[in-house]
Protein backbone atom coordinates (compact mmCIF):
# COMPACT_ATOMS: atom_id res chain seq x y z
CA UNK A 1 0.00 0.00 0.00
CA UNK A 2 2.90 2.62 0.67
CA UNK A 3 4.50 2.03 -2.58
CA UNK A 4 0.98 2.41 -4.40
CA UNK A 5 0.58 5.97 -2.60
CA UNK A 6 3.86 6.72 -2.57
CA UNK A 7 4.33 5.59 -5.98
CA UNK A 8 8.06 4.07 -4.66
CA UNK A 9 8.98 0.93 -4.61
CA UNK A 10 8.70 -0.08 -0.69
CA UNK A 11 10.73 -3.74 -0.49
CA UNK A 12 13.91 -1.65 -2.80
CA UNK A 13 13.72 1.68 -1.33
CA UNK A 14 11.88 1.22 2.96
CA UNK A 15 15.42 0.11 4.05
CA UNK A 16 16.81 3.45 2.65
CA UNK A 17 18.16 5.51 5.26
CA UNK A 18 17.55 9.00 3.55
CA UNK A 19 13.42 7.33 3.14
CA UNK A 20 13.49 6.51 6.94
CA UNK A 21 14.58 10.18 7.38
CA UNK A 22 11.99 11.55 5.06
CA UNK A 23 9.22 8.88 6.18
CA UNK A 24 8.16 11.61 8.75
CA UNK A 25 7.87 14.34 6.42
CA UNK A 26 6.10 11.74 4.02
CA UNK A 27 3.48 10.97 6.47
CA UNK A 28 2.86 14.47 7.98
CA UNK A 29 2.02 15.41 4.09
CA UNK A 30 -0.95 13.38 4.46
CA UNK A 31 -2.27 15.42 6.68
CA UNK A 32 -3.43 15.22 10.93
CA UNK A 33 -7.02 13.57 9.67
CA UNK A 34 -5.17 10.50 7.79
CA UNK A 35 -3.41 9.73 11.11
CA UNK A 36 -6.55 9.97 12.57
CA UNK A 37 -8.14 7.42 10.41
CA UNK A 38 -4.91 4.96 11.13
CA UNK A 39 -5.33 5.19 14.67
CA UNK A 40 -9.02 4.34 14.43
CA UNK A 41 -8.41 1.47 12.39
CA UNK A 42 -5.90 0.45 14.49
CA UNK A 43 -8.10 0.59 17.83
CA UNK A 44 -11.04 -1.49 15.83
CA UNK A 45 -8.54 -3.73 14.51
CA UNK A 46 -6.85 -4.17 18.23
CA UNK A 47 -10.79 -4.85 19.45
CA UNK A 48 -11.46 -7.29 17.17
CA UNK A 49 -8.34 -9.47 18.36
CA UNK A 50 -8.92 -9.06 21.76
CA UNK A 51 -9.96 -12.48 22.44
CA UNK A 52 -6.53 -13.89 21.32
CA UNK A 53 -3.18 -13.89 23.34
CA UNK A 54 -0.99 -11.42 21.78
CA UNK A 55 1.19 -13.85 20.09
CA UNK A 56 -1.73 -14.56 18.29
CA UNK A 57 -3.24 -11.03 16.87
CA UNK A 58 -0.71 -10.39 14.13
CA UNK A 59 -1.14 -8.05 12.36
CA UNK A 60 -2.74 -6.05 15.10
CA UNK A 61 0.08 -4.02 17.44
CA UNK A 62 -0.37 -1.58 20.72
CA UNK A 63 1.82 1.42 18.57
CA UNK A 64 -1.79 3.02 17.92
CA UNK A 65 -1.67 3.75 21.73
CA UNK A 66 1.65 5.12 21.43
CA UNK A 67 1.49 7.28 18.74
CA UNK A 68 -1.97 8.56 20.57
CA UNK A 69 -0.10 9.60 23.71
CA UNK A 70 2.70 11.20 22.26
CA UNK A 71 0.52 13.30 20.14
CA UNK A 72 -0.69 14.83 23.57
CA UNK A 73 3.02 16.41 23.64
CA UNK A 74 2.82 18.11 20.47
CA UNK A 75 3.16 21.82 20.15
CA UNK A 76 -0.52 22.88 18.50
Amino acid sequence: MISNHWSISYERMGKNMRFCRDIYDRLEQDGKASQQNAIRHAERLFEAHAHLPPSSKNPCTTVFMLVDALNKYLKQ
